[in-house]
């Protein structure tokens, strides 16, 4: 198949955030890497994979496909957010709805 640039770095920002996601909550879990399965991670709802996937799966639900601009901004958003996980510091997140 082939992916528009646009959905290769929406795609690209996917399995980023899932592979950062999925080394913290083995690193929290405290479990050693190859004693929890990938599939756990993601059907298990306390875990950041989880979480992840579903904040992908709400916001593409939002945005139009010929919302271009809107999108643009939630890679840049997604991208900043990936940056801050990625410290050594954080362990976690949690997403705030505002009305």
């Amino acid at each position: 198949m082939i992916h528009s640039g646009l959905q290769r770095k929406v795609l690209s920002l996917y399995r980023e955030t899932l592979r950062i996601a999925k080394m913290k909550d083995r690193i929290g879990i405290g479990t050693p890497l190859s004693f929890i399965s990938f599939s756990a991670l993601l059907q298990n709802p306390n875990t950041l994979c989880f979480s992840a996937r579903h904040k992908f799966r709400d916001t593409a639900k939002v945005y139009g496909k010929s919302e271009i601009d809107r999108i643009e901004h939630a890679i840049r958003q997604g991208k900043k957010w990936l940056k801050v996980m990625k410290m050594n510091g954080v362990s976690g997140f949690s997403f705030v709805e505002s009305k």
